[in-house]
C-alpha cells in the first residue's frame, strides 16, 4: 500500500512538472545547437570528431525519452507535438554537424544556421503553447 502511494506521488510530481521539464529540454537543445553552429562558423567544424559530437547526442536521447513518456499521458497535447518537431529539427542539426566534421563548407555552415533558426522558432512556438495550455488549466 505504501509503495502504491509513493508511486502515485512520484508520478503526480512528474506530471505537474511537465512545463518545467519541457523548458529545461528546450533550453539545453537550443544552447547545444547554437554551440555547434558557432563552432562550425568559427572554423572548428573539422575538429568535431566522434567524441565531441556524442556530447550533442545524449540530450536528444533524454528529450526523446521524456517525450515518449509524456505522450502516454497526453497523446494529443499541442505543446508535446511542437516539442516533437523541435526534436526532429535538433536531429537535423546533429546530422549537419556530422557532415561539417567531414566537409566544413560554406553551404554546410549555412544549412546548420538555417536548421538552428528553425529549431529556435520551434522552441519559441512550444513555449507559447505551454503558456496557452497553462492558461487553460487555470480556468
Amino acid at each position: 500500500m505504501v509503495l502504491l502511494l509513493l508511486l502515485a506521488t512520484v508520478a503526480s510530481c512528474y506530471w505537474t512538472r511537465y512545463p518545467e521539464l519541457v523548458e529545461t529540454h528546450l533550453d539545453l537543445l537550443e544552447g547545444l545547437a547554437a554551440d555547434g553552429r558557432d563552432m562550425v562558423q568559427a572554423g572548428y567544424g573539422s575538429r568535431l570528431h566522434t567524441g565531441e559530437i556524442e556530447r550533442f547526442d545524449y540530450p536528444l536521447e533524454r528529450a526523446q525519452q521524456f517525450a515518449e513518456i509524456s505522450r502516454r499521458r497526453w497523446p494529443d497535447r499541442g505543446s508535446l507535438k511542437l516539442f516533437d518537431e523541435v526534436l526532429a529539427e535538433y536531429a537535423v542539426v546533429l546530422k549537419l554537424l556530422r557532415e561539417a566534421s567531414a566537409d566544413p563548407s560554406e553551404s554546410v555552415k549555412f544549412s546548420i544556421a538555417v536548421a538552428v533558426g528553425r529549431l529556435e522558432l520551434g522552441a519559441a512556438g512550444t513555449r507559447m503553447e505551454l503558456l496557452r495550455e497553462s492558461g487553460e488549466s487555470q480556468r
